[in-house]
């Protein structure tokens, strides 16, 4: 038997996960000259003596008379079923500019509104019973009467509202049992006042049917589409966030709902795919929404987002592949090359494949480029290259290639680079998201900054056009890395990314101390280490004043577990040639053997792999110092999936620029540093744009990645772990009051009080015999 089109409009909703009584509500078919009698009731439209909408108007419509579907819905403002709406024809017309077809159809020449749909009695009392909110005494005759639902929604804020794109998602959404209501754009949801010319003439708003949702106290949640397109991903992300500050005007509380876009794009193929893998719609979308981040949460996560095309997903151990190892070779004509792999997926032994060739042939000379002088050192090894300050130990010098830090790229340094002598290489940027960091705010480049900024660029254009390749790696590789790079070059380059999404399935079990202090940790660890086995700590600095550093807790191990073989290692003692910690980062796996305790700073928290099995557990001591990215690349420095013990200050310090979590909020604080720097950045060929303003792609940079920063230093506990599970390792929180933990299946007794208070008056007495050491050594006589 033929389908008819009612039939065939039925089944494409009742595919979107959309309840048949919200359907049979809300959807009609229309047919022949039907609906143009929906579309083309605007008094501007040009019609004829008789009032007819003129021939021009009914021909550019023509094709709706094939018929299609139509939705509507209650105008929120007055109360009635809205005349407005949109047309879904069978046939659609083709947008000439676009060259695509035009799915729907709105009425012309009207002002848009919202779809909120005609909701069955079933419906509210599911959502009523979810929030706990009383139904008015008249709910059943809401069939007869829409309206009685949306007032209800309107007049109890508890009520969270969901805003999605689209009709039938609204529909897909209702049908979970929350309420929804759909804009026709993205953009829809608010207006800008603009002149007779056209131009902004004012602020935006919200449209007044979103407006009278926007109640102080209401949750506010958007469930736009997952598009893996970069334009309309980022031109989404900005209607999202407009549209949340202004609900945020009124007191609302704006949060975004996302999914994995493998799902599906829009919520209704993710929730009717899901349904494929067994998975309920209402039980799948509520596990969407209970994973809804906060609009700050998400404003951050969208600084931290990779959305340039992934020309090679991987999902493997390794980025190289034993058998076949060129399965990852980029196109010759790939001039930037962006490598994202979780830690410890074999980044260094990539870059060592990829480069060998050139360096063998001598055709490319090999530039690494990293932040800590360690890091340089170790990676410069494994690429058959030397440092830079063994050049002048070298028969060759820098001809087939050198390592340096990124201070050290300026010709007054003691690498005296020049980039013209650098052209047709391969640069590497190793952990290029902490290069650029300590490019744009290290304190070690202050005096420099500009002159390095300046060569960079130099180099970097020398590169491309000479033929040359640039690599950037890092596991949290982001828009905000190649954006700087592209920005840097000046021009559009050919792009390469390979991405690994390997997730290790031995993930960490990390035990988070949740409490004030890292005391009940450190007395927790006292134990362990009696009891003969062997653990690396991470602390987050070296001061002797500080209870928690590597100086005192080394002094206090010493002492009261005199037999412990103990190293430390921190700036101090790498640089020490007396130490037995010296240079240790270049040989760690055999220097740590001779050791029951490793006491670390972030030293080491890059470019050091640990993959001797020889410690039980790794523990954290970490007071906001370091950034929260910097805290899990610490924890991941030995490999094995041990246990972790973790402190972490729920706040951190040392803030970017005015503390923002906003980036542009962070340029404006800047805005007089930028004007007193502004001829020399222009200096370095940062020009002005044409209206005056000046905003630097170095500027804007220090200020996303500032923002970054300072949204994980005001919530610097839960960020971190929030991450940690993001990579898929198991939390297990220990309150102030438990007694017991559980590690490697077996129950395992926390110190009591007793042991708490003792370990307290021991740490203090230990920081005072250090300031006395201190104070003496300062005080000796020179020779």
């Amino acid at each position: 038997m033929k389908t008819t089109q009612a039939e065939q409009h039925n089944r494409e909703w009742l595919e979107s996960c959309v309840s048949q009584d919200i359907i049979d509500l809300n959807v009609k078919t229309l047919l022949g000259n039907t609906p143009a009698d929906y579309l083309l009731y605007s008094p501007q439209l040009q019609r004829t003596n008789t009032g007819r909408v003129n021939a021009g108007t009914l021909n550019r419509y023509s094709h709706c008379n094939a018929g299609g579907w139509w939705v509507d819905g209650v105008d929120v403002l007055i109360g009635n079923i809205s005349q407005w709406g949109h047309f879904k024809p069978d046939e659609p017309k083709t947008d000439e500019s676009k060259g695509k077809p035009i799915k729907y159809e709105a009425p012309p020449k009207v002002p848009t509104e919202i779809f909120a749909l005609r909701i069955p009695v079933a419906t509210w009392q599911r959502i009523a019973h979810r929030y706990d909110v009383a139904l008015p005494e008249n709910y059943r005759s809401v069939v007869n009467n829409p309206w009685l639902f949306w007032k209800w929604v309107i007049n109890n804020p508890q009520i969270p509202l969901i805003v999605t794109e689209g009709a039938k998602k609204a529909g897909t959404i209702l049908s979970c049992g929350y309420v929804a209501i759909a804009l026709p754009g993205v953009r829809s949801g608010y207006r800008l006042p603009k002149d007779a010319e056209g131009d902004i003439a004012g602020l935006p708003f919200l449209i007044p049917q979103l407006q009278v949702f926007a109640v102080d106290g209401r949750r506010v949640y958007f469930a736009f589409d997952q598009d893996s397109k970069r334009n309309t991903r980022r031109d989404v992300n900005s209607a999202i966030a407009k549209t949340s500050k202004l609900f945020k005007k009124f007191g609302c509380t704006p949060l975004v709902i996302s999914w994995d876009k493998k799902l599906g794009k829009g919520v209704d193929d993710a929730l009717f795919n899901s349904s494929k893998l067994g998975i309920e719609p209402e039980e799948q979308f509520s596990n969407f929404y209970r994973a809804a981040l906060t609009f700050d949460d998400w404003e951050s996560k969208q600084l931290k987002e990779l959305t340039y095309p992934i020309n090679q997903k991987l999902n493997r151990r390794y980025l190289l592949s034993e058998s076949d190892p060129n399965d990852t070779l980029p196109p010759a004509d790939a001039q930037l090359i962006g490598l994202k792999a979780p830690k410890g997926c074999g980044k260094t032994h990539w870059m060592s494949w990829f480069t060998d060739p050139y360096f063998q042939s001598g055709e490319k000379k090999i530039l690494l480029i990293t932040h800590r002088i360690q890091l340089s050192q170790q990676t410069a090894d494994r690429l058959g290259i030397p440092y830079v300050t063994q050049i002048k130990d070298s028969e060759v010098g820098h001809s087939l290639g050198m390592g340096l830090c990124i201070d050290s790229l300026h010709a007054n340094s003691q690498a005296k680079f020049k980039p013209e002598e650098w052209g047709n290489s391969v640069v590497i940027i190793d952990e290029v998201m902490q290069v650029i960091w300590h490019l744009l705010s290290s304190p070690t480049c202050v005096k420099e900054r500009v002159k390095i900024i300046k060569t960079l660029k130099e180099l970097l254009q020398n590169v491309v056009r000479s033929g040359g390749k640039i690599v950037i790696a890092d596991a949290d590789l982001n828009d905000i890395a190649i954006d700087f790079i592209k920005g840097l070059i000046g021009w559009e380059i050919n792009i390469h990314i390979i991405e690994n999404e390997f997730k290790f399935t031995q993930p960490w079990t990390v035990h988070n101390f949740n409490d004030k202090d890292p005391r009940r940790l450190v007395a927790l660890l006292k134990e362990r280490l009696e009891k003969g086995e062997k653990h690396l700590v991470c602390v987050s600095g070296q001061k002797a004043k500080s209870k928690w550093g590597s100086t005192c807790l080394e002094a206090y191990f010493k002492k009261y577990l005199p037999e412990l073989k103990v190293l430390r290692i921190d700036s101090e003692t790498v640089a020490n040639p007396k130490h037995p910690a010296f240079n240790c980062t270049s040989n760690i796996n055999s220097v740590i053997k001779d050791y029951d305790l490793v006491i670390a700073t972030p030293t080491i928290e890059t470019g050091v792999s640990i993959e001797e099995e020889h410690f039980a557990g790794v523990w954290g001591i970490f007071q906001g110092v370091s950034t929260t990215d910097s805290v899990r690349q610490f924890l991941s420095r030995y490999r094995l999936p041990v246990p972790r013990y973790i402190w972490l200050k729920s706040t951190g310090i040392g803030f970017i620029g005015n503390k923002s979590t906003n980036f542009k909020a962070l340029i404006a604080s800047q805005r007089k540093l930028d004007k007193a720097n502004r001829n020399r950045l222009i200096d370095c060929g940062f020009e002005e744009t044409l209206d005056g303003s000046f905003e630097p792609i170095a500027l804007t940079t220090w200020a996303k990645l500032g923002a970054i920063i300072n949204r994980g230093k005001w919530a610097y506990s839960e960020q971190v772990l929030s991450d940690l599970r993001e990579e898929g390792h198991i939390i297990v929180d220990v309150e102030a009051d438990d007694t017991v933990i559980f590690v490697d299946d077996v129950n395992v007794e926390l110190p009591d009080d007793s042991q708490v208070e003792k370990l307290k008056f021991r740490l203090m007495i230990t920081v005072m015999n250090n300031i006395k050491n201190i104070g003496r050594i300062s005080q000796k006589p020179k020779a």
